[in-house]
């Protein structure tokens, strides 16, 4: 998990942040990285689906759940997550100065 961790700041760019900032952008990044597949995945769910979806969201569902229901219900969930992420990574790294090693 570490290793995935590491790997996950590299790609963003974060790994010259300090331990505190690092996590903060993590979580920042998180929640915009789940908006953005939110927005597109919500749409191909059914009412039902979608009526459970908001549920797991509702009873603050563990995010592990969240992506199991999601990827039983959207084939191509891994392309999307791996889509949005790309998008926010070029984003991120946009509008973020270069970081002093």
């Amino acid at each position: 998990m570490e290793e995935d961790k590491n790997d996950l700041t590299k790609l963003l760019g974060l790994d010259g942040l300090t331990p505190e900032e690092l996590s903060e952008s993590l979580v920042q990044m998180s929640e915009l990285l789940m908006a953005a597949v939110t927005r597109r995945v919500v749409p191909q769910l059914s009412l039902g689906e979608q009526s459970a979806y908001e549920e797991l969201l509702d009873t603050n569902a563990p995010n592990e759940d969240v992506y199991e229901f999601l990827n039983s219900h959207i084939p191509d969930l891994e392309k999307i997550v791996s889509e949005e992420l790309e998008t926010l990574r070029t984003t991120f790294k946009e509008v973020m100065p270069p970081l002093e090693k």
